[in-house]
């Protein structure tokens, strides 16, 4: 495994994100969820990535302004205005980086996948220690998995 570190794959399903894959490392530490589970829309690489592309715009207001935005730490993000921000970040910027959004000590980094039509399929996202992530790793980590979306994103229709 080129990064050496977990990757999982989501995809978004009647409007809930739900994880699809996790892979399997042999490190001290890592970060891992169960399989089928559904994640929030307003923290963790997995589903900011996928709600910050999700169309149309008009759909994705009104879903963040109709859920309940719970925090599991204090850098998880509860103000809708604020989640719609950090949103049209990620659309400039093509990623999402997770600060210990989910929990504390974590951080992850989410790609799009989409399909043949543009529109969002799902995400791939790794998560890992953050007292092992350096800047230098951070964007390794970003262009290793904006590379492998690319390929994954030719097989979906």
């Amino acid at each position: 495994m080129l990064t050496k570190q977990n990757i999982g794959y989501t995809v978004i399903e009647n409007d809930k994100i739900i994880n699809l894959y996790e892979s399997e490392i042999a490190m001290p530490v890592r970060i891992t969820y169960q399989y089928g589970s559904y994640f929030p829309i307003n923290r963790g690489a997995y589903s900011k990535t996928i709600m910050a592309f999700y169309k149309p715009l008009e759909k994705l207001e009104e879903i963040v302004r109709s859920s309940k935005l719970e925090g599991t730490t204090p850098n998880s993000i509860t103000d809708p205005e604020e989640l719609l921000l950090e949103y049209k970040k990620i659309r400039e910027q093509g990623y999402t980086i997770s600060n210990e959004e989910n929990l504390l000590g974590a951080l992850g980094i989410g790609v799009p996948i989409f399909n043949s039509e543009g529109n969002i399929h799902g995400c791939i996202a790794l998560a890992a220690a953050k007292s092992l992530m350096t800047e230098e790793r951070i964007l390794f980590y970003i262009g290793a998995l904006k590379k492998g979306a690319r390929e994954i994103s030719k097989y979906i229709v």
